[in-house]
């Protein structure tokens, strides 16, 4: 077995409003720097238990990811990276990824060469920019501490950092905030100027893939208590419109969208990403799930670790066997709950399913006469045992996959 290791990162300067992930903000914690020093202690220690607890000396990718990972420093970062190359073999490391966003600038661009530096000889390192907006009113909505000027002079000197192994994503939310005036077609998303900068982007040689994701809200993000209060004007339909107003851009300039939110050009695809679109092993370190294939029997362990960092840190210094149970539990996955979620992760790809008959158990006994509506409506492509989604098809996935299994 060769997984995948995640990383979670769980440290921001600040928590954007519309975020629903469980992070903590710099500013809120006292004495941070005592605290990240500590936790990235603890991520070693613990990804040196799985190393013995699933007795492997290889993995396939690292992934730092979830809040800022920068934010950790970046002489932690390249320690618990050479760390990885220490104990697994770096030649069978594919990809290395690491989330930033495009502030402070120079402060990221030192960080870009100095890793670059550091790890010139790993087969691919990704670097994934959440640039979000170009918009300036959703910019100072959503609190971001840059502006178009400020991201076009990053992406411009970041483009003299990449080197061969380097891959650049750039991350784009369609929030469906209209500009302040021009409300009456496509361009009311984007001033003339930020839609020919984002359309230079996508047909410049320099970008590898792009991130899209259709804004959603969820209970626990700032956002989603205003809309519940009328205190904020987003509507679904509008966030729509300006998602295939940008997939319509980036899909002409020639990336292939080969997920439901990603787009790249040819062998750019994410390597880590596609080990949980294939459900395929990996280890997550901290607040995640993580799924492993045990040899005796074939069924599949579900992993989840413990949820306040103050508790993981302390256990996880104990540095035993004792400690790796006490911060990780585990539960069997029945063989129903694996279908759906293979058949869920798979459709959501641009491969799709390759035979529909292994996930009978799940699907509705109606589903011949619900594949034929969905293909009539062009929802899908289907060609027994072979089914995947159009391109109209990931826009509605969730729906698609409600209709096949509920």
């Amino acid at each position: 077995m060769r997984p995948g290791v995640y990383i979670h990162i769980p440290f921001c300067e600040n928590k954007c409003p519309y975020c629903s992930f469980l992070v903590f903000e710099k500013n809120k914690i006292s004495k941070f720097e005592n605290i990240k020093i500590k936790y990235a202690r603890a991520l070693k220690t613990h990804l040196k238990l799985w190393k013995d607890k699933l007795n492997i000396n290889q993995v396939r990718t690292i992934y730092f990811g979830w809040g800022t990972p920068l934010t950790l420093g970046e002489e932690n970062l390249i320690d618990i990276t050479q760390y990885v190359l220490e104990i697994f073999d770096p030649d069978q490391i594919e990809e290395i990824s690491i989330e930033l966003n495009p502030s402070p600038h120079q402060k990221v661009l030192k960080f870009i060469k100095k890793f670059n530096q550091y790890f010139k000889n790993i087969f691919r390192i990704r670097y994934s920019i959440g640039i979000q907006s170009l918009q300036p009113e959703v910019l100072k909505l959503a609190w971001r501490d840059y502006n178009f000027i400020s991201v076009s002079t990053f992406l411009r000197e970041l483009r003299n950092l990449k080197q061969q192994n380097n891959v650049i994503n750039l991350d784009f939310i369609a929030f469906g905030i209209p500009r302040s005036s021009n409300k009456k077609d496509l361009s009311k998303f984007r001033h003339p100027t930020y839609i020919k900068f984002f359309t230079d982007l996508a047909n410049s040689s320099f970008v590898d893939s792009f991130s899209l994701y259709f804004l959603e809200l969820f209970a626990w993000s700032l956002w989603y208590k205003y809309l519940k209060q009328n205190k904020l004007d987003i509507k679904d339909e509008d966030s729509w419109e300006e998602f295939n107003y940008l997939k319509q851009i980036i899909t002409q300039a020639g990336y292939s969208r080969y997920e439901v939110s990603n787009f790249s050009t040819s062998g750019k695809e994410s390597i880590h990403n596609l080990i949980y679109w294939n459900l395929e092993p990996y280890i997550a370190l901290w607040v995640w799930w993580a799924w492993f294939l045990p040899q005796q029997n074939g069924t599949w362990i579900r992993w989840e670790n413990i949820k306040n960092i103050y508790e993981y840190i302390n256990i996880i210094s104990n540095d035993s066997e004792e400690a790796f149970s006490k911060a990780t539990k585990q539960e069997v996955v029945s063989h129903q709950d694996l279908l759906f979620e293979e058949f869920f992760l798979r459709l959501r790809t641009k491969w799709g399913i390759k035979d529909i008959r292994k996930y009978t158990p799940i699907l509705q006994s109606s589903r011949e006469s619900k594949i034929k509506e969905l293909a009539t409506q062009d929802l899908i492509n289907y060609a027994p045992p072979a089914l995947k989604l159009t391109d109209k098809g990931m826009d509605l996935s969730n729906e698609v996959i409600t209709l096949l299994t509920s």
